[in-house]
């Protein structure tokens, strides 16, 4: 794991970004680390700075992983792994996109047999109860692999996968009981 240590902290009210890429900084601290444990501030009114990240670069980090599309999160993994971070978390989310839209598929391969069993015997309440509950366990189910997969016991792809399968394989199997 790289571990980086932190020298220095600029606090500071305000700041604007020019465009040859330097940034300056109004009414803030520069707090100063020693390898000692010593802090050193030293107050300014106005500083020029040269940072590498741009305001484009700070908006997309306040972006949730939620709310990019496939082809962000996928240049944000990319882009994070580069300067080092761990990209695991992002990686969980980016194949969670594409195993999503399937959530509809299982649940019409669990619900279809479920609706031939019972027929018209078991009731309306009885066929609505049980597909809520279906829905509950996938939805809980499926939660809990994916924050497996964020915190790494679980690889990536089968994190964002295994609900779907373990839920398909069982509508699947219930389809396969249905009596004709």
């Amino acid at each position: 794991m790289l571990f980086t240590i932190l020298k220095e902290r600029i606090d500071a009210k305000w700041g604007e970004w020019k465009q040859n890429g330097d940034w300056t900084f109004h009414d803030g601290v520069v707090r100063t680390f020693q390898t000692e444990g010593e802090i050193r501030s030293e107050a300014f009114k106005e500083r020029l700075i040269t940072i590498h990240e741009t305001p484009d670069d700070f908006k997309m980090s306040q972006k949730l992983s939620e709310e990019m599309s496939f082809s962000e999160i996928r240049a944000y993994i990319k882009k994070i792994g580069v300067e080092g971070y761990d990209t695991t978390p992002y990686e969980v989310d980016m194949q969670a996109k594409i195993s999503y839209p399937f959530i509809n598929i299982i649940m019409a391969m669990l619900g279809i047999p479920f609706a031939l069993m019972i027929g018209r015997s078991g009731g309306m309440a009885l066929g609505i109860t049980v597909s809520v509950l279906f829905g509950f366990f996938y939805w809980i189910f499926f939660a809990l692999c994916l924050s497996l997969g964020k915190n790494g016991s679980l690889p990536t792809f089968l994190s964002a996968w295994l609900a779907n399968v373990a839920f398909g394989s069982l509508g699947l199997y219930m389809f396969l009981q249905v009596k004709q």
